[in-house]
C-alpha cells in the first residue's frame, strides 16, 4: 500500500521538527512546522500476524478537519467533545454519540488547541492571539498574547498559562487574557520545536523543557519552586547532544513522571521535587498508568511495562519498532495506542502481549488515546475522532 512508503521519520520525533542555527543544510527537508519529515524513504515495519483475542468496535466516528502540520488535542468537557482544525474551525460532539453539538469558524488558521480552563474553551491562532469560547460556542474573548503557542492552553485559580516555543510559561488574566507573570529559561543553541504543554494540579504548574531540565512553578506568581535535571546532553554534535522534553508530564499519586527525548524517563516526588526512580528509556510521549504499571514507548517503538512505584521492567514489547506509536493508555485489561499508519493497538497489560487493533484513516496518530465515560477516544492526524471499545472476548 502507498502508505507503506511513507516519510518514517516522523520517528523518534513524533509531532515535532528540529530548530536551531547552523543545520540549514541538513534540514532542508523538514517543513518549517510543528510535525516534519525528514528525508528518509525507508518503508515502515509490516505489522506482525496474530490472531486477536478481541475486537475493537467502533462507537462512533466523526470528522472534524485535519491538522495539518500542527497538533491538535481534543477536549472532554462536561458530556462533550471538542477539537478543532487548523484551518480554524472549533466543534463539540456529543460525547455518547458523536453527534454534533455546534460549531463555530473563527476564520482564523491556529496553531494550538483546544484547551480549556475547566468552563471555556481555548485556542491561540497563527497570529498568536488568544481566543476564549462559551460552552455553547459563542466567543467569550480575544486577546493578543506574545509569542508563537502550540501547546493548548490551561486554566486554574483565575489564570490561563500559556507557554511559548521562545521558553516562555506565562500567567494571563482568565477574563481579559492580560499577562500577569512570566516565566522565562534560556534555550539550547539547537531545540525541538513541539507542542509540549504543561500541567496545573493544585496550586503548581510543571513544564519540562529543552536541555532536560524539568520544573514546578507557583500558579499565582510563576515563580520556580523546585527544578530536576530528567536528561543531561551527550554526544560530539548538537544534535547528538538534544535532550528535550517534548511530551506533557502526567500526575500519578503524588509522583509527576516525564520523559525526554534522548534522555530518560522519570518520575518524582511531586512536593519536594526529589526523583523517585528514573529509567534509561528515552522517549517523547507520555508516560501511561494504572493502579500497578507505568508504561511508555521508547524512541524506537518498543513499548515498556514498569512497576508504578521502583520503575523496574515488568515486560517489553519489540513488536512495533519503527511504527512511532503514540503515548499509551491503560484501559480495562489492555494498553492502548495509535502509530504512523494509523492503527489502534490493544496489547495485554499483564504481560505485553498482543491482544487486538483497528485501523482508522490510514493517517498517523500522534497523540495519546484519552479514556472517557464512553469508551477511549482516538484523533487521528487527517481529523477523524473515533470513540471505541472492546467487544467481549471471542
Amino acid at each position: 500500500m502507498l502508505r507503506r512508503l511513507r516519510l518514517a521519520a516522523a520517528c523518534a520525533l513524533a509531532a515535532s521538527v528540529l530548530a536551531g542555527c547552523g543545520i540549514a543544510d541538513q534540514l532542508k527537508a523538514v517543513p518549517e512546522t510543528v510535525v516534519g519529515w525528514f528525508g528518509s524513504t525507508t518503508k515502515i515495519p509490516e505489522l506482525p500476524p496474530f490472531r486477536a483475542e478481541l475486537a475493537v468496535k467502533t462507537v462512533w466516528k466523526a470528522g472534524i478537519g485535519s491538522s495539518g502540520n500542527y497538533v491538535m488535542f481534543p477536549l472532554l468537557l462536561d458530556k462533550l467533545v471538542c477539537g478543532t482544525s487548523v484551518k480554524g474551525r472549533v466543534t463539540c460532539l456529543d460525547l455518547d454519540t458523536g453527534k454534533e453539538r455546534w460549531t463555530l469558524d473563527l476564520k482564523s488558521p491556529l496553531s494550538a488547541g483546544v484547551g480549556s480552563d475547566g468552563r471555556r474553551l481555548l485556542v491561540v491562532t497563527q497570529d498568536s492571539e488568544l481566543i476564549a469560547i462559551e460552552p455553547d460556542g459563542k466567543q467569550a474573548f480575544k486577546a493578543q498574547v506574545s509569542g508563537e503557542i502550540l501547546a493548548p492552553p490551561r486554566g486554574a485559580g483565575g489564570l490561563i498559562i500559556i507557554r511559548s516555543t521562545d521558553g516562555r510559561v506565562q500567567g494571563l488574566d482568565g477574563e481579559t487574557g492580560k499577562r500577569k507573570w512570566s516565566y522565562q529559561r534560556q534555550l539550547p543553541a539547537l531545540t525541538i520545536r513541539s507542542q509540549a504543554g504543561v500541567i496545573i494540579d493544585r496550586d503548581r504548574v510543571y513544564a519540562g523543557w529543552p536541555g532536560g531540565k524539568f520544573t514546578a512553578l507557583s500558579l499565582e506568581k510563576g515563580t520556580a519552586l523546585w527544578e530536576v535535571t530528567v536528561a543531561t546532553p551527550k554526544g560530539s554534535t548538537e544534535l547528538e547532544r538534544i535532550a528535550d522534553i517534548i511530551s506533557e508530564p502526567v500526575i500519578n499519586g503524588e509522583r509527576v513522571c516525564v520523559t525526554a527525548f534522548q534522555g530518560r524517563t522519570m518520575c518524582i516526588d511531586r512536593e519536594r521535587g526529589q526523583p523517585l526512580w528514573a529509567r534509561d528509556i528515552p522517549s517523547s510521549t507520555a508516560v501511561g498508568f494504572d493502579f500497578k504499571r507505568a508504561y511508555v514507548a521508547d524512541g524506537k517503538g518498543v513499548i515498556h511495562g514498569l512497576d508504578r512505584t521502583t520503575g523496574a521492567s515488568s515486560w517489553a514489547q519489540d513488536a512495533f519498532k519503527g511504527r512511532v506509536p503514540s503515548g499509551p493508555l491503560s484501559y480495562g485489561d489492555y494498553v492502548w495506542f495509535g502509530d504512523v499508519e494509523g492503527y489502534v493497538h490493544l496489547i495485554d497489560r499483564a504481560n505485553g502481549g498482543l491482544a487486538s487493533r483497528l485501523d482508522t484513516d490510514d493517517s498517523q496518530i500522534l497523540l495519546t488515546p484519552l479514556q472517557t465515560p464512553a469508551g477511549v477516544l482516538v484523533a487521528t492526524r487527517d481529523g477523524t475522532l473515533l470513540m471505541l471499545d472492546v467487544d467481549a472476548p471471542k
